[in-house]
């Protein structure tokens, strides 16, 4: 298993902890054009807000093009509201990673 289909799993599972192991202690995380947040306990705290108006998600890889430290993964993920609906939407993000943890991330999605 790549290390990007671990750490999509881990986002998938939806748990603070796990997720938090796969982030070095100064991660950066922007979601579009939103404010950059900063340092692993606010971009868990970000996320975990995110996964409260959810049951479950999923991630399924189009394209992912690595070069050393720097990962382009484009992907459709599959979200499943509280009320059972899911919502497909693309996405593509950027990862820089510092060995196998991740340092920065910007996440586009449609």
């Amino acid at each position: 298993m790549e290390w990007y289909e671990e750490f999509y799993a881990a986002i998938d599972g939806m748990d603070p902890d796990v997720i938090a192991a796969w982030l070095t202690a100064s991660t950066t995380v922007r979601f579009g054009n939103q404010e950059l947040i900063r340092g692993r306990e606010a971009v868990v705290a970000s996320i975990s807000d995110f996964w409260s108006q959810l049951d479950a998600m999923k991630h399924e890889f189009v394209n992912v093009i690595e070069s050393g430290q720097l990962a382009f993964v484009e992907s459709v993920v599959t979200y499943i509201r509280p009320d059972r609906v899911k919502v497909k939407l693309p996405s593509a993000t950027a990862i820089v990673r510092d060995g196998r943890l991740v340092s920065a991330q910007r996440i586009y999605a449609d």
